[in-house]
């Protein structure tokens, strides 16, 4: 929407506001706030955004960024410009509060809108047009990012609060003359160098990039971890940051049981494939290559991610590079380890060994729960299976991805490796799952067992059942409804650790808890 017109010194201004409205099938509605709800299910909704204006008083709920367009009078210089927050967030630290309930919890998310993303959407058509328009590229690209800020609400106001963790951005393209010994090029704003691969460079051209995706030019990472690790924590980091750098991430997450739960647990700004009811190292392999291929053909990510099922050996799929190369550019492994419950469950189970072995990066996970004897301890035992690995500690499943990312760009590409090789890498001799020895992991001794629940219970109820199915299952994970405080719940046990938190809006209505263990087959019921 036009907003005003800037009259400056031989140079004319226009500065735009931006919006976006999600329709009620948007995956993207659940991070609105919550007074959109209503105006989205009007009927007359969809009509009213042809005219939008007459939202007046509701329309920043809609507002999204900044479009500015400014032209000299001599035409010899246009520049346009996107500023946006990376997100439009408002945290409530008072909660907000139903019948029995939370529809958000105290300090949780009113809202928490990926702004700069969808801004950025249009802004690259924008000067894609722009370019083939003028037939020349920019001459100059800049961009900033400085601390942004998110909206603090409790019952006395709103009140913005500073942030490091959210992004003030902005993005200038500059064709025509460029102007030299300006304040702003000794500014904030700098060149940088992925970006000479958008839309909006002449250079490129669809042919181009269609022939490097048929070349497997997609970044591909494999997340493992045994169970409970934090993998799908971790990758949401993962995924707000790529989401900052407007890359569009796949994910294809694979489970053992019956109800896959990770999937649900990833909100709508990513695609995710599911594979559920297997491993993708012993029965899913050819689904890999089918689920990569649907992926890459209907969405044309910059990354794919694989999060394996706690129980796969990535060991597998590496020695089965070939099969997918040429879809996906590299298969790097990063290994989540439970820092916690390192000594229980690498003395119940190989597993865990075998993912250590086969990563180039390891992540120690809750590693703030373990004190540094037993922590040190956690890394010698891991470098005496993985010594050309890179250790890196998390805490409160905070990762440094931008470090990450930079230690993963200068691992070597992957060449297809023969069980043998790999079999020969360490000084520990541990077969392949599915290949070398036949084993599975019913054999392994891990089994699951999924029960749906048709009737909420009570937290009391909840604890019971972990309790008394401890010394049966190692993992439980699963949505029950809860009668008190009401609503969905999320509960989570590894170990010894026990979560029941509150899961405003999960993204299935059903029910269910997933039980995972070496003896989950004696749990006969819930009663």
């Amino acid at each position: 929407m036009f907003d005003h017109e800037n009259p400056r010194h031989k140079s004319h201004e226009g500065t735009f506001s931006l919006y976006y409205f999600p329709n009620d099938e948007d995956n993207l509605l659940e991070l609105f706030p919550l007074g959109i709800l209503a105006l989205v299910k009007d009927t007359a909704y969809q009509k009213k955004i042809g005219r939008f204006p007459l939202f007046k008083d509701n329309l920043f709920l809609f507002y999204i960024g900044e479009l500015a367009v400014k032209v000299e009078d001599s035409l010899s210089c246009l520049e346009i410009t996107l500023s946006s927050l990376t997100r439009r967030q408002v945290r409530s630290v008072d909660g907000v509060a139903v019948p029995g309930g939370w529809l958000v919890p105290p300090n949780g998310n009113e809202s928490n809108v990926p702004s700069w993303r969808l801004s950025f959407r249009l802004f690259k058509s924008l000067a894609a047009t722009v370019s083939n328009a003028l037939g020349i590229s920019p001459a100059m690209t800049r961009l900033s990012n400085e601390p942004g800020f998110y909206m603090e609400m409790n019952r006395k106001g709103i009140k913005p609060v500073r942030s490091d963790q959210i992004r003030q951005l902005s993005i200038k393209l500059n064709y025509g003359h460029k102007k030299t010994g300006s304040s702003e090029d000794k500014s904030c704003f700098y060149i940088p160098a992925n970006f000479q691969n958008q839309p909006w460079n002449l250079n490129l051209t669809g042919s181009t990039v269609s022939s490097e995706k048929e070349q497997g030019q997609t970044d591909f990472i494999i997340f493992s971890g045994f169970l409970g690790a934090g993998k799908t924590t971790l990758i949401k980091g993962l995924l707000e940051l790529e989401q900052q750098k407007n890359r569009l991430v796949a994910v294809i997450q694979n489970e053992i049981g019956q109800e896959g739960l990770d999937g649900k647990l990833i909100k709508g700004e990513c695609v995710v494939e599911e594979m559920d009811e297997g491993c993708i190292c012993c029965t899913l392999t050819g689904q890999l290559r089918r689920g990569l291929k649907k992926i890459i053909s209907e969405h044309a990510p910059n990354l794919i991610i694989l999060e394996t099922s706690g129980l796969a050996n990535p060991e597998n799929i590496i020695c089965n590079f070939s099969d997918i190369a040429d879809l996906v550019k590299s298969a790097p492994v990063v290994a989540v380890v439970d820092g916690l419950n390192f000594c229980a469950v690498t003395g119940s189970s190989r597993l865990p060994l075998m993912q250590i072995r086969a990563a180039d990066i390891i992540i120690v996970n809750k590693s703030e729960l373990v004190d540094h004897h037993q922590l040190a301890d956690i890394k010698g035992q891991i470098n005496r299976i993985n010594a050309n690995a890179e250790v890196i500690l998390t805490v409160k499943g905070h990762a440094p991805w931008r470090e990450i990312l930079k230690k993963i760009n200068k691992i070597a590409p992957r060449e297809q490796a023969s069980q043998k090789d790999i079999s020969k890498s360490s000084n520990i001799m541990l077969p392949v799952f599915g290949k070398a020895t036949g084993l599975d992991h019913q054999k392994e001794g891990f089994k699951s067992k999924t029960f749906e629940l048709d009737q909420a219970l009570s937290r009391k109820k909840i604890m019971d059942i972990l309790t008394s199915t401890a010394q049966l299952a190692f993992r439980v994970k699963g949505i029950v409804d809860l009668e008190s405080p009401q609503g969905p719940h999320l509960v989570q046990k590894t170990g010894t650790q026990i979560k029941v938190e509150p899961l405003p809006f999960p993204k299935t209505q059903k029910r269910f808890l997933v039980f995972i263990g070496f003896e989950v087959d004696k749990i006969e019921t819930l009663a």
